[in-house]
């Protein structure tokens, strides 16, 4: 396959769990520190999260885009409302949906597909899980399967992942899928199980002949459950 592509979708909502302790739960802003993004009436900015030399805790710090915080090592965006909450230790982030397209009636001529994994590295510093809680994983696209995989090296597992989760979906034909629904036709959804670190995604390809012309990409990302 090749990554060549440059397009981009829009990223979708995720909640992603901060693994804080109560005592830095406590804290507020650390002193001399920028508390917002965006000044005031900003998104407001918590410690262990922070802007500038010395105001975060390692892999906790915020840059601001304008008015906008994100992820520093990362284009990932926090999102406004709720987004930062030291209370239950849960952040609010905008991550990539991964992407496969084809461009011919096979699905097995690799040459002719371009593909992107949704990979963020906004977690470089391991202090983030996904939230199984809150969060599920949606495969859209005919004939896909579309999954998510552990973070790598754990447990001496077979090719370096303990475990892979995720769903497939049909189509028959142009008027197979129903919009709203996610049920296997056109989309399917699947909880996901704790412990996930980062946003990398996969999909095994099935036979997409007659499809293209309405139905060329799989698309897969984690969601708020109440998105």
């Amino acid at each position: 396959m090749s990554n060549t592509s440059s397009s981009k979708l829009v990223p979708c909502i995720v909640l992603v769990v901060a693994c804080l302790t109560s005592t830095a739960a406590a804290q507020g802003t650390a002193a001399g520190c920028p508390d917002s993004c965006g000044g005031d009436g900003g998104i407001k900015i918590q410690y262990p999260f922070g802007i500038g030399e010395g105001c975060f805790r390692k892999g906790f710090e915020i840059l601001c885009n304008g008015s906008v915080p994100v992820l520093a090592g990362s284009t990932t965006q926090v999102v406004p409302l709720n987004n930062l909450s030291i209370s239950t230790a849960e952040a609010r982030v905008m991550l990539p949906v991964a992407w496969e397209c084809f461009f011919n009636s096979g699905s097995s001529a690799k040459a002719d597909s371009v593909w992107s994994n949704g990979d963020v590295q906004f977690n470089t510093e391991g202090v983030y899980r996904i939230s199984n809680t809150h969060n599920q994983l949606v495969v859209v696209g005919c004939n896909s399967m579309g999954f998510t995989k552990s973070q790598r090296n754990e447990g001496g597992a077979i090719y370096g992942y303990a475990f892979a989760t995720g769903c497939m979906s049909f189509c028959n034909n142009s008027g197979s899928a129903v919009d709203g629904a996610c049920a296997g036709v056109g989309c399917c959804r699947v909880d996901i199980p704790p412990g996930i670190t980062d946003n990398t995604m996969d999909f095994k390809p099935y036979d997409h002949e007659g499809m293209v012309g309405f139905s060329p990409c799989d698309y897969a990302f984690f969601v708020d459950r109440e998105n």
